[in-house]
């Protein structure tokens, strides 16, 4: 019997990085897992291996930054299970310039991604949620948002929300029954994102993002388990 015997949850980004190594954390535990993410090639690829793994799994289109994605995603995966018992909020962004070259485009992707986007799918569930007197929450920010790095002001801004809207996200959806938690993961993460953004290692160097001496980039997996919530 897993930890997570037939909870219902959404992961969104599920379907790479981080994102894809929660929803292998969360069917291992067993719970079915709903991927909302953009791009539904790799959250397809990503849906294979965990019904591989025995776990039931529905793969939805979702745009964070977008209301009416968010009302058709969420509704989707309630159609299908029933009921949404955990949401884990993964979905984010860097931005594509560093330092002088920052831009306003920078500071409203990362904004609309990493902190409204959360905004909007805990909004979504909220009624649900409230209904059941049941869920749980899990906002998957950065260290950046505690310690932000150099050139990184839309990043490190928007992640820095993202835990302050943790705190204060019981009054959306209610308190006394439901648990919120914001993770922090740290620079040394070897993600997606960054690859696609052509933050490679010698990138992640030049800004200070590197693992201590003699150790390595965790992998997405390694780091995963951590944001499991254990209902």
């Amino acid at each position: 019997m897993g930890q997570l015997d037939d909870k219902i949850a959404i992961v969104t980004g599920g379907g790479r990085g981080i994102g894809r190594g929660i929803v292998f954390a969360l069917a291992q535990a067993g719970a079915d897992i709903v991927i909302a993410d953009v791009d539904l090639v790799s959250a397809e690829q990503t849906a294979k291996e965990v019904e591989a793994r025995g776990r039931q799994v529905l793969v939805v289109r979702l745009d964070v930054t977008n209301e009416n994605s968010v009302r058709e995603g969420t509704a989707s995966a309630l159609e299908r299970f029933g009921r949404v018992d955990i949401l884990i909020n993964n979905a984010g962004v860097v931005q594509d310039h560093v330092g002088a070259a920052v831009d306003q485009d920078d500071f409203d992707r990362c904004f609309q991604v990493n902190l409204r986007g959360i905004w909007t799918m805990t909004s979504a569930l909220a009624p649900h949620l409230r209904e059941r007197k049941y869920g749980k929450i899990v906002n998957i920010a950065s260290i950046a948002g505690r310690k932000g790095g150099s050139g990184l002001a839309p990043y490190c801004a928007s992640k820095a929300g993202a835990i302050s809207l943790t705190q204060v996200a019981g009054g959306r959806v209610g308190t006394g029954w439901n648990q919120r938690r914001c993770d922090l993961p740290g620079p040394a993460v070897d993600t997606h994102v960054g690859k696609t953004r052509g933050h490679d290692s010698q990138y992640r160097r030049r800004r200070g993002c590197r693992p201590a001496r003699g150790l390595r980039c965790l992998h997405p997996e390694e780091l995963s388990p951590t944001a499991r919530t254990d209902t």
